[in-house]
């Protein structure tokens, strides 16, 4: 998969074509926090209803705000590069690309709005506006690692968006369901949980995807985009 537009949060990519850097692959990590719901919510299942709304997500921001950022965490939001004394929260961590379970809803913290200019950070739910919350991966050389303190497989790979012929159905090449693995943690930390793929086949180059995650029993499925530039759908 390749990016469908440049990240303006991210370093610039200088590659142009499915394996460039083949042997410098980006290894994509994603991180899988599980927040929840407030218990006066009335969002629905996602894409029956209202969805998320505004009171969820400032409810989901205060409690990113509240947890404390990885241990292999080194990034931290523009307000607190300068201030040594404060330990990062989650809140300041977590890219764009990042996921943010809220319920069975994918949500995102951005910097970008979906017209590409820069805004505070804030949480966002998924929706087809906002790209900058789509990871857009290289195809023919990289990988992703999905992370989670809790418990989760992905159970299904489908195309979305637009659908290219001969494109295939599961980007991935490795049959589903896709179970993480407890990983070693220092003592007193929670377990955490990681699946990892297998460089990504050029063959999918340009298509867009969607994988259903379940964790907790519950399904969510934000998506991953590949073309560069992004076709028309």
């Amino acid at each position: 998969m390749t990016p469908t537009a440049p990240t303006t949060d991210t370093e610039t990519d200088n590659r142009r074509l499915p394996g460039d850097r083949k042997h410098d692959p980006v290894p994509h990590i994603v991180r899988i926090v599980v927040v929840g719901l407030p218990a006066n919510s009335r969002a629905a299942l996602r894409g029956d209803g209202p969805g998320l709304t505004d009171s969820d997500l400032k409810w989901g921001e205060d409690v990113l705000k509240e947890m404390d950022a990885p241990p292999s965490s080194n990034a931290v939001s523009g307000s607190l590069q300068n201030v040594t004394s404060t330990k990062p929260r989650m809140f300041d961590v977590l890219e764009p690309t990042d996921i943010v379970v809220m319920g069975q809803e994918p949500a995102s913290l951005i910097t970008i709005d979906s017209s590409g200019r820069r805004v505070p950070r804030r949480l966002l739910a998924h929706d087809e506006g906002n790209r900058h919350t789509v990871l857009r991966v290289w195809t023919g050389s990289d990988t992703i690692e999905y992370r989670c303190e809790e418990k989760f497989a992905i159970t299904k790979v489908e195309k979305a968006g637009w659908k290219i012929h001969d494109t295939p159905d599961n980007p991935f090449q490795e049959p589903l369901p896709y179970e993480a693995k407890e990983m070693p943690r220092a003592s007193g930390q929670k377990p955490l949980w990681v699946w990892k793929s297998g460089v990504l086949t050029a063959k999918a180059n340009n298509q867009q995807y969607k994988a259903t995650f379940k964790i907790g029993g519950k399904l969510i499925d934000p998506d991953v985009v590949c073309g560069y530039p992004p076709p028309n759908p």
